[in-house]
């Protein structure tokens, strides 16, 4: 069970979002790019799969939202399973409430604005 389904009716767009905590939220590639765990890739894709059940004509999309280390500026990452787009983004949690919630609002807004099959 993910941790929140956003549902958009009027755009008939659904994004699936688990939230994890990890000292290190990414891994590295051999470069040196952050990369999502596969594990985790492999969660949402099944997760993304049961949206898309429930909302056959829907696109479908899915973030991993990690708590950001403090020593960490803003990281993204972005894959494509399966004809899903999966971003993996980082949330400051060591701010004012306020400025947490501020956050949570503009990821929110960008899903709902941003296409999914991008």
């Amino acid at each position: 069970i993910t941790d929140i389904v956003l549902e958009h009716k009027a755009t008939q767009r659904a994004w699936v979002i688990d939230a994890k905590y990890y000292i290190k939220p990414f891994a590295s590639s051999k470069q040196g790019a952050p990369m999502v765990r596969s594990s985790h890739i492999n969660q949402m894709y099944a997760y993304m799969q049961s949206a898309q059940r429930q909302h056959p004509s829907w696109k479908v999309g899915g973030m991993l939202m990690y708590a950001e280390p403090a020593d960490w500026s803003d990281r993204r990452v972005t894959h494509s399973v399966h004809d899903f787009p999966l971003h993996a983004v980082t949330l400051n949690l060591d701010q004012r409430w306020q400025d947490v919630l501020e956050d949570l609002q503009e990821l929110a807004e960008r899903m709902v604005n941003a296409p999914v099959d991008a």
